[in-house]
């Protein structure tokens, strides 16, 4: 039930930011005047989505986890509505009496659509990380000692206190390179 709930609200905040993407593709196309040209907007917008959103769901747009997203992600978006405006353009030079918005509409839509995507998703980790309702306010923080301040560790730091809601606390850092004890990373001490 919780997947099917986060699928439908997926799909329409996916589909929200693709109705406003195609709309200032519309827009900035034709000057912000597109009146003559907006009896396109309908039925392009049902194509779009009706391609869009399968494409999404292919590349695992709606079976990620939502807490985590990050470059991996934001280049399955692109390749997803890459390939669904790739198809508009298809449809839109073969001719076929389908209607489909202008070619420079698909391109900027493209890109509106993409940076839209990646946006919502940002935002929706941001959103579950940061916000104290979402997290266990009465659940203890725990205390952790981390071994290692190479590449692992600073990530392992980086990613500990970017995530509030993981009600962690780094008491140590400890490293066995006599260079780096006494100097901190990403403020806290490195020990002996």
């Amino acid at each position: 039930m919780r997947d099917l709930t986060k699928r439908f609200f997926l799909s329409f905040g996916y589909s929200a930011v693709l109705g406003l993407a195609l709309y200032f593709s519309f827009q900035f196309r034709f000057d912000f005047s597109p009146s003559p040209y907006l009896i396109k907007f309908r039925p392009s917008l049902i194509l779009l989505l009706v391609t869009a959103i399968p494409f999404l769901w292919f590349f695992g747009q709606f079976r990620c986890l939502l807490s985590f997203f990050g470059l991996p992600d934001a280049q399955r978006v692109t390749l997803a509505l890459g390939s669904a405006n790739l198809f508009l353009l298809a449809i839109n030079l073969s001719g076929l009496p389908i209607e489909t918005p202008p070619r420079a509409v698909i391109v900027l839509n493209f890109i509106l659509g993409t940076g839209g995507l990646i946006a919502l998703r940002m935002a929706i980790r941001v959103l579950r990380e940061r916000s104290p309702w979402l997290s266990m306010p009465a659940r203890p923080r725990k205390r952790v000692a981390i071994y290692g301040a190479g590449v692992a560790g600073a990530a392992l730091i980086s990613e500990l206190l970017s995530r509030p809601n993981l009600r962690t606390s780094i008491v140590a850092l400890f490293d066995d390179d006599p260079l780096k004890r006494g100097t901190q990373l990403h403020g806290i001490r490195i020990l002996s």
